[in-house]
């Protein structure tokens, strides 16, 4: 039941924020926390993903669990903090919630055959979510979601790349190997 209803709300979520609202576009709702936040660029990555964009870079603000945008963060921690505390998260909640196969999976009847129905149950599932330090004095990761439905919904993050040849390669390999 709350797989259901959480692809109730993503279904709802594409649908309503895919330009239907009659604005061209022209307002963007500024989440107020890391769920509103988390919610709205999952529709967004879901959204450019089923457009061919299998490439993206999000940008989140980074908030604390439970705190709002409008509240002023300090990070005396540098780096390792706004990892810690924030941007590691905000990535593994996100890819916790993002499908690289946004299509409507429906529950259908058991007249489809178990084998239909476990693949599509699969393709709910929310995947497997695990975050590997690149190097721990910038606070930089890569984050990782293996889906349930198999290697072809995988999805990964970079936290905190810069232009280190360090990260520029890791991203060439990143993208050599999610194909």
């Amino acid at each position: 039941a709350r797989l259901e209803e959480n692809d109730r709300k993503r279904k709802a979520d594409l649908s309503s924020s895919s330009g239907s609202r009659g604005d061209d576009g022209r307002f963007l709702y500024v989440p107020s926390d890391a769920d509103e936040q988390t919610r709205q660029a999952t529709a967004a990555i879901e959204r450019a993903f089923k457009d061919g964009k299998t490439r993206q870079t999000v940008r989140l603000a980074l908030v604390r669990e439970g705190k709002s945008t409008m509240e002023e963060e300090e990070w005396p921690g540098g780096a390792r903090e706004m990892y810690r505390e924030a941007g590691r998260p905000l990535a593994e909640a996100l890819l916790r919630e993002v499908r690289a196969q946004p299509t409507a999976v429906e529950m259908t009847s058991e007249r489809d055959g178990d084998q239909d129905n476990e693949q599509k149950l699969n393709k709910m599932l929310p995947p497997d979510v695990t975050a590997e330090d690149i190097w721990d004095f910038d606070g930089s990761a890569i984050v990782t979601a293996k889906a349930a439905g198999g290697p072809s919904a995988d999805t990964c993050a970079m936290v905190f790349p810069n232009t280190d040849v360090k990260y520029l390669n890791d991203i060439k390999s990143m993208d050599e190997q999610m194909g």
